[in-house]
């Protein structure tokens, strides 16, 4: 069986506002999974994994930008981030 977790826990778990959740959802860095009946978003444990790696690379000081420019295993096994899927689209900012 597996656990789901919604946008509020994760956002008190982590202490990440659920802006940031979705912002990272809409860049492709997080895919959480839709509830068939109320569409929420469910997060599961890889994704738990995924922004843990996310918050520590960014309390080091690395932006998503910085991130999504990393060597390729850290993109692919770490933060589970397809190859297709490399923050194309995130707006950089100074």
């Amino acid at each position: 069986m597996n656990r789901f977790f919604q946008i509020g826990e994760i956002s008190q778990f982590f202490d990440v506002p659920a802006s940031t959740l979705r912002y990272w959802e809409d860049k492709g860095v997080l895919h959480p999974e839709k509830g068939s009946e109320n569409r929420y978003r469910e997060y599961t444990v890889e994704d738990l994994m995924t922004i843990s790696d996310v918050i520590f690379y960014k309390n080091l000081g690395l932006q998503l930008k910085d991130l999504c420019s990393m060597d390729s295993f850290l993109l692919k096994s770490s933060l589970n981030w397809s190859s297709n899927k490399k923050c194309s689209h995130i707006e950089w900012r100074s």
